[in-house]
């Protein structure tokens, strides 16, 4: 029941917001998550999977509450074949690289990469503190709902925090294990080399902004907590830096290979072209035919050759009965 509830979400409107997601969200937290019956009957009744589904084609709000029960699921490691098995029915894309692209709106957010490649390796995760995507207003989409549907809606939305976001996918990604995912194109590892490095990113800005609340406070830390602080603060920027060396090596591996597929495709239209039109000069007279056009000529020549045989058959018929005929005349 639950399962087709989510099917029954997917099909609906996916420019609008559904409280009725949330509540089933809460069903499968109350009823499914504590019991193991339960539990087994969604996993292979197609539980995440409908999940996955609605998390794709519905409304981008969603996310976060669906993210959080993923989470939950995932916490038994019988679910995460499940979840890597999945492939999308839109796209046919999996469900890390489902992930990768909703990270990768949250980096947008706050201006994290350009290109797929770490800006600010001082504060990774504080990027560029700037969009680098437009998005419309809610007020432009959402203008003419009614009062109480409004609130509905903005409840949703301040669910989508970037901050909190990444953190749900961090903490997916790492319970089904950053090495399961070697499936993935060198642009997304550039992706998930970021992900994978974001606790030890978030705990320099925190040591950054403990240091930074010491100055401001006019407090002077003892020799060995300065020492401490600095050195959380340098071993994020380090990571930080060979991430980012990192991801250009991939971004670059993986232009590389685009550009020789690339290459080979024109390549193999070219020769392609040069087959046809070396197929178009058919036998003696050179003259110019596509492959239809000789198997039409081939055809063409048989049917003329059983003519010509049925013509001679006639001819001798004929012959042969005017012999005859000529005999009689003469007896």
């Amino acid at each position: 029941m639950l399962v087709s509830q989510f099917q029954e979400i997917k099909e609906n409107d996916p420019t609008m917001a559904s409280t009725i997601l949330v509540a089933t969200c809460d069903l499968v937290w109350a009823a499914v998550n504590p019991h193991g019956p339960n539990y087994a009957r969604f996993l292979v009744g197609g539980g995440p999977e409908a999940i996955l589904d609605v998390m794709e084609a519905g409304h981008s709000c969603h996310q976060p509450v669906l993210l959080s029960l993923l989470s939950d699921l995932l916490q038994n490691p019988r679910a995460h074949k499940f979840v890597h098995e999945w492939k999308s029915t839109a796209t046919g894309r999996s469900a890390a690289e489902l992930f990768i692209e909703i990270w990768r709106e949250q980096e947008d957010a706050k201006g994290i990469s350009d290109k797929g490649v770490l800006v600010n390796t001082a504060r990774p995760i504080t990027g560029e503190g700037k969009r680098k995507k437009w998005i419309a207003e809610d007020s432009f989409v959402y203008g003419m709902l009614h009062e109480d549907r409004r609130k509905e809606v903005d409840l949703l939305q301040s669910m989508m925090d970037p901050d909190k976001m990444m953190t749900k996918l961090y903490g997916i990604i790492k319970l089904m294990g950053f090495e399961t995912f070697h499936y993935l194109n060198a642009r997304d590892k550039a992706t998930m080399a970021l992900i994978e490095k974001y606790l030890k990113f978030r705990q320099g800005e925190v040591w950054q902004d403990i240091s930074g609340s010491f100055e401001e406070a006019g407090m002077k830390p003892t020799a060995p907590d300065r020492e401490r602080l600095l050195s959380g603060i340098e071993s994020a920027e380090h990571i930080a830096q060979e991430v980012q060396t990192s991801q250009k090596d991939l971004i670059l591996h993986h232009q590389e290979k685009l550009h020789v597929e690339e290459s080979l495709f024109y390549t193999n239209m070219l020769l392609q072209k040069k087959a046809d039109a070396e197929a178009r000069f058919f036998q003696k007279d050179r003259s110019q035919l596509t492959m239809k056009e000789r198997l039409e000529a081939k055809l063409k020549k048989e049917e003329m050759l059983r003519n010509s045989i049925r013509a001679a058959q006639s001819e001798y018929c004929n012959a042969e009965y005017s012999r005859q005929t000529s005999s009689d005349v003469e007896c």
